[in-house]
């Protein structure tokens, strides 16, 4: 399919995860200029260098996290590896809630887990609920490893509310597991109500501490602040994980980028807010472009965080096109559909099924695009 989109050279892509900002000046003065002037070349620390370690350490000042208790890699993806590879021993099952990010099942299969799917409710918006908790309960064994939480998601948007992590935090903690908390897209909210991270629910001091040593926060700087090429993400967890988990980083990246972590550490300044705040406005712009183009004619999922818009696929003849009028019947077919839209609208989407068998039916749009090119893609869709 994207071999196809990539031979139309006037293609629209609503495929891409990757914000359409670029790295702020001063970040890529600090990850280029600093380190020249400096010298900076070398090997640092598989943990990452203390100032950047001390720098995210006080994002999470509130859990009191010390540096000792961060890890910095080169990318979530290679930190979520570091995280499984950990944990997991052949056999193990992991909880995962779907539709879900493609990376979580493949690298369990990779090191001999076992992903179990908790399907989402698409009448519920995918949002976790009491029934999905009930779920959870049921697909407890004694193999169960860890629980999987991805706020907001990727690919649906969704937000999963503080009272939902509260009954999922009481689950891990009443059966000893491990919470991987995956915050990537935690900048990007349109709802009135904070993103709230698991570590963060609970007023009791015993059970904050109880399930703060069982969560392993994972967490980027690629979406917030539009650094997708530094390839550079990390871990917050107990002393006791982080000691494992350096470990097996050694075996694993020995060393993160040096210019990249420098540049990491000028993008945590508190003065890079209005920036970051910038491009979430501009994203709600799309968000609400979406609404008002498609609202009438398909079914959107609610678009609470993130820059994902999950969209139901119709389960009649297209109209894709208008040649293709009371046309092909796609019978709610998102492959169909997302092939369609590649050959008559020149509009990429990325299909629902690509992230499990709860993501089937329906299209995923990233809307990171100049505010021309969504309309204008949109347009072509509707």
């Amino acid at each position: 399919m994207f071999e196809i989109a990539g031979s139309k050279p006037n293609l629209i892509s609503f495929g891409l995860g990757e914000p359409s900002f670029d790295t702020f000046d001063a970040v890529k003065q600090a990850g280029s200029g600093t380190i020249l002037a400096d010298n900076l070349m070398r090997y640092t620390s598989v943990t990452g260098i203390p100032p950047l370690k001390e720098a995210i350490a006080k994002q999470y000042s509130s859990q009191n996290v010390t540096a000792n208790q961060v890890i910095v890699g080169p990318s979530a993806t290679t930190i979520l590896y570091l995280t499984f590879l950990t944990l997991i021993n052949p056999g193990d099952e992991v909880i995962i809630f779907s539709p879900n990010f493609t990376v979580y099942p493949a690298q369990i299969t990779a090191l001999g887990g076992k992903p179990i799917f908790i399907n989402l409710d698409a009448a519920s918006d995918f949002e976790i609920s009491d029934n999905t908790v009930s779920l959870v309960r049921e697909a407890v064994t004694p193999k169960t490893k860890a629980i999987i939480i991805n706020n907001p998601s990727n690919p649906t948007g969704s937000i999963t509310p503080a009272n939902m992590l509260k009954k999922l935090a009481d689950i891990a903690i009443e059966n000893d597991l491990y919470v991987i908390s995956d915050e990537v897209y935690e900048a990007y909210n349109y709802t009135e109500e904070p993103v709230v991270s698991i570590t963060n629910v609970y007023e009791d001091t015993i059970k904050a501490e109880q399930i703060r040593d069982l969560t392993i926060i994972v967490n980027s700087f690629s979406k917030t602040f539009a650094m997708t090429g530094w390839r550079i993400g990390y871990l917050v967890a107990s002393l006791k994980f982080v000691e494992l988990a350096s470990k097996m980083a050694e075996h694993l990246y020995a060393s993160t980028n040096t210019a990249s972590q420098y540049a990491a550490l000028e993008a945590l300044d508190s003065s890079h807010l209005q920036e970051i705040s910038a491009m979430r406005d501009f994203y709600n712009i799309n968000r609400l472009m979406i609404e008002e183009i498609l609202g009438d004619t398909l079914k959107i999922s609610k678009m609470s965080g993130a820059f994902y818009s999950f969209i139901a696929v119709p389960n009649e003849k297209s109209e894709v096109g208008t040649d293709l009028a009371g046309g092909t019947d796609l019978a709610g077919d998102d492959e169909k559909f997302a092939m369609e839209l590649i050959d008559k609208c020149e509009v990429a989407v990325t299909p629902g099924s690509a992230f499990g068998e709860a993501g089937k039916g329906f299209v995923r749009i990233s809307y990171v695009n100049n505010h021309e090119e969504m309309k204008r893609g949109l347009e072509l869709i509707k």
